[in-house]
């Protein structure tokens, strides 16, 4: 009876457990404002959008965002594109699977490298080398670069130069306890 009950309490322990302790969603309301695919992306016309954008509510300027992982900055950089932008290398701990842009399931082998830009920033809160952990501030909503209101792009790649795109929205829903059941579709 004793063992019975010491293994209910493990398996219980377990099952509460986050896939990866602490992490967090990336900003303060889990709101999805322009969904990863989406053939509706106003600055590039009939192109599927390779990131997902999110923002907590409407002029949503300044307001924070953190690492929702443990990873290393590689740059805080200005582009055209993106504005000003955070871009962090993350190896998760476990394999982890995302649908690409043509809609396939990817999986990631753990340890296997994961780029993630954070783009249209305010301002950037982070420089390159920084080790970030969960929660740690990279940097403010903005609208710079090429953005139509403020928002935060996020973009996952698993190989940098070459590798297409994956959903940062399965990345998170597969690592942040309960996201699944908080996230909005506005």
């Amino acid at each position: 009876m004793f063992l019975l009950l010491l293994l209910l309490l493990l398996v219980a322990t377990l099952m509460s457990r986050s896939p990866w302790p602490g992490a967090v969603f990336p900003i303060s309301v889990p709101r999805v404002t322009l969904p990863f695919a989406s053939v509706w992306a106003p600055y590039r016309p009939g192109h599927p959008h390779r990131g997902v954008d999110l923002s907590p509510r409407p002029g949503a300027f300044g307001e924070p965002i953190v690492s929702p992982w443990a990873g290393t900055v590689v740059m805080a950089y200005t582009s055209e594109s993106f504005g000003r932008f955070v871009l962090v290398k993350y190896e998760f701990p476990f394999p982890v699977s995302a649908h690409d842009l043509d809609g396939d399931v990817v999986t990631i082998e753990s340890d296997t490298p994961i780029f993630v830009f954070f783009a249209h920033m305010t301002e950037q809160k982070v420089a390159a080398g920084q080790a970030v952990n969960p929660g740690t501030l990279l940097g403010t909503i903005g609208a710079t670069g090429a953005a139509d209101g403020a928002h935060l792009h996020m973009e996952a790649r698993p190989r940098l130069a070459a590798g297409n795109p994956v959903d940062p929205m399965d990345l998170l829903i597969a690592t942040v306890v309960g996201l699944r059941d908080q996230v909005i579709i506005a």
